[in-house]
């Protein structure tokens, strides 16, 4: 399987719009009602496009994953991670059909090379306890399990990847 990783245009959003109700979905069907019509909003990913944090992973003509980069304290507030300068990934998104065919880890993998290229001492990421795929997921590429965090959005468990 061929994968692109890109910064996302405008043009981009219905994709992107079609990839979130395709995820969102199937995250429902598995009983897990962590995303809603809400969180991630249409208007948010609109943000990130223009912004320019949005990053995509492609094959052929279409759009198999979705993730958004920029900064822990600015993403998470302040005090959530101990490590200054930490960047992050959010709003993680992957195609049914690209998952355990080497998508999700091609894109987080792009991700962590174009944030080790930003000076940045290394990545944190939230991630909600029930969802299990996800946690399982981070363990098996490396990301370190910092343990639970309560924030304003509710209670997560946090990830770290540091750059060596």
């Amino acid at each position: 399987m061929s994968f692109l990783y890109r910064k996302a245009v405008l043009g981009d959003l219905p994709g992107v719009l079609a990839l979130r109700k395709e995820v969102i979905d199937g995250l429902k069907a598995e009983g897990l009602f962590i995303w809603d019509d809400e969180y991630p909003s249409e208007s948010l990913f609109h943000e990130d496009i223009e912004g320019g944090c949005a990053r995509l992973l492609v094959s052929g003509d279409r759009i198999a994953g979705y993730v958004s980069i920029g900064k822990a304290d600015e993403e998470f507030g302040e005090g959530v991670f101990d490590d200054p300068g930490l960047m992050t990934f959010s709003r993680l998104m992957v195609a049914r059909d690209f998952r355990r065919m080497g998508g999700g880890r091609y894109l987080v993998e792009e991700v962590l090379k174009e944030l080790a290229g930003q000076a940045a001492p290394g990545v944190g990421i939230l991630v909600h306890p029930v969802n299990e795929g996800a946690l399982h997921f981070y363990g098996r590429l490396s990301f370190e399990d910092l343990g639970p965090v309560r924030n304003e959005w509710g209670e997560f468990v946090r990830f770290r990847f540091l750059f060596a």
